[in-house]
């Protein structure tokens, strides 16, 4: 039988300055460590002028988990080094289940840049009885054939309903999807999220093409329950998505 955990979500990073940041400025990493490994939540080392700038108000796409949630029991690191080290900062916890009044509520941190005139917004949340979601969407085309993909899947659960703590598991800007193919998974940016127990996870999805069409929108809700696997599909004006959620504790 699944046992729960002591697991902690980064929901989300936010950029709250002045300007856009292109990408030759967008060098930096995010990385969580426990007290079984280390993980990059965001992870640039070298320009790629194709990269979209990051533009005020908007969030970072976040690369992990993909295999193992991040445990919040003992000790607990979340370094920031961002944008060529304009923003740095860390956020720690030790012995974690004793931090009694933090567990199982949205949690922030500010990161002011070095001249005082941006932010960084990271959402996050530790959880005392929590369980991992491993999430796997799928998607059927109308026609059966391939097409550009861009928008967002995002997951939340009933236990935190503040705006801005939803996990974007996949995003993409208009011009910079990606092309699946009919019966194909579409390739999330983390693909592991932790849920407390007993909660509902919440899929809110919107996908279009290249012209701006529709493919699908809509929600999934799925119940943490330990040891299970379960599916739904949602059928859209262009497409049909289904998505798998495995439920895994220790």
């Amino acid at each position: 039988m699944a046992q729960e955990l002591y697991l902690a979500e980064v929901f989300n990073v936010i950029y709250l300055g002045p300007d856009e940041i292109k990408p030759e400025k967008q060098i930096g990493t995010i990385v969580v460590s426990d007290v079984y490994l280390s993980q990059h939540l965001y992870q640039v080392e070298s320009v790629d002028m194709n990269r979209p700038a990051i533009q005020p108000r908007d969030e970072l796409i976040l690369t992990s988990p993909h295999e193992d949630s991040i445990s919040s029991r003992g000790r607990l690191n979340i370094e920031v080094d961002l944008f060529c080290g304009d923003y740095k900062s860390s956020i720690c916890y030790k012995w974690f289940p004793s931090n009694k009044g933090l567990d199982n509520c949205p949690l922030e941190k500010r990161i002011l840049s070095k001249d005082g005139t941006g932010e960084i917004l990271v959402l996050y949340a530790l959880f005392n009885n929590a369980m991992e979601a491993h999430l796997e969407i799928e998607l059927l085309t109308n026609d059966e054939s391939a097409i550009n993909v861009h928008g967002v899947i995002a997951a939340s659960s009933s236990a935190i309903l503040q705006p801005g703590y939803s996990s974007m598991v996949f995003m993409k800007k208009p011009s910079y999807g990606i092309k699946v193919g009919h019966k194909e998974q579409i390739p999330l940016s983390r693909s592991v999220v932790a849920v407390p127990y007993e909660s509902t996870l919440f899929l809110d999805f919107h996908l279009l093409d290249d012209d701006e069409n529709d493919i699908v929108e809509g929600f999934f809700e799925f119940l943490a329950t330990p040891g299970s696997e379960t599916e739904q599909r949602f059928k859209g004006a262009k497409g049909e998505i289904v998505a798998t959620v495995t439920w895994m504790g220790a």
